[in-house]
C-alpha cells in the first residue's frame, strides 16, 4: 500500500479570501507602526512644527490655549454672556412722572443668558442712588419672575426708600440665583429718572 497525499487546490474564492487577510494585517501593523512613529516625532518636534507653520503661514505667534480662553472671557465680558441676565438699557426705563413717596414702575428688556439659564432667580433689591452717590436699598412689590433665553418686557415695581433726595435718581437691582443648591448674585446696570418733591 503506497502512502500517497492528494493536494486540494484552493478555489480562487478561497485564494481571495487568504490574500485579503494577509493585505488587512499588513495594513494594520503598517498603520500601527506609522501612527506610533508620528506620535513620537510629533512629540519630539512639537516647536519646530509650530515654528515652521508659522513661517510657512506668516504667523508672528500661534495662541496658546490659555491665551484662547483668556480672550473668550473678554468677549464674555463685552456681550454679558458670563453673566446671569442681559438687560438692554437703550429699551428699558422708568414709568414717568415719579414724585417722592410713591412707587417706581419699571420697564425691562431682558432675558437669560446660558449661563443663567441653569439657575432660578429668587429675588431682586432695588438700589436707589440720589445726588449724595450712595446705594440705598428699597424694596420689590413684585413678584419674582422668571425670564426665557429670548428678549422679553418684565414689568416689576418698586418702593424706594424714604430718605432719598428728589432730582436725579439711579435705580439698579442686586440679583440673587439659586444655581446647583448654591446662591449667586448678579446686578442690573442702573436706570436713571427724575423724582418730583
Amino acid at each position: 500500500m503506497t502512502n500517497e497525499i492528494t493536494t486540494i487546490e484552493p478555489t480562487r474564492t478561497q485564494r481571495t479570501a487568504s490574500w485579503l487577510k494577509d493585505a488587512l494585517i499588513i495594513w494594520g501593523v503598517g498603520a500601527a507602526s506609522f501612527s506610533t512613529l508620528f506620535s513620537i516625532v510629533v512629540y519630539f518636534a512639537a516647536n519646530e512644527i509650530t515654528e515652521f507653520v508659522s513661517n510657512q503661514f506668516g504667523i508672528d505667534q500661534l495662541a496658546t490655549s490659555a491665551e484662547v480662553k483668556a480672550l473668550a472671557d473678554k468677549i464674555d465680558d463685552i456681550t454679558g454672556e458670563n453673566r446671569f441676565l442681559i438687560v438692554r438699557l437703550e429699551q428699558s426705563y422708568v414709568l414717568e412722572p415719579v414724585s417722592q413717596g410713591e412707587d417706581v414702575t419699571a420697564r425691562y428688556m431682558m432675558r437669560r443668558t446660558v449661563l443663567g439659564s441653569e439657575c432660578t432667580f429668587i429675588a431682586s433689591t432695588p438700589i436707589f442712588r440720589d445726588v449724595r452717590d450712595i446705594g440705598i436699598p428699597g424694596v420689590t412689590l413684585t413678584p419674582p419672575q422668571q425670564v426665557g433665553l429670548t428678549f422679553q418686557r418684565v414689568q416689576s415695581t418698586f418702593r424706594p426708600p424714604d430718605n432719598l433726595i428728589p432730582g436725579r435718581i439711579e435705580l439698579s437691582l442686586s440679583l440673587e440665583y439659586r444655581c446647583d443648591g448654591k446662591t449667586r448674585f448678579d446686578e442690573v446696570m442702573p436706570l436713571a429718572y427724575i423724582m418730583l418733591s
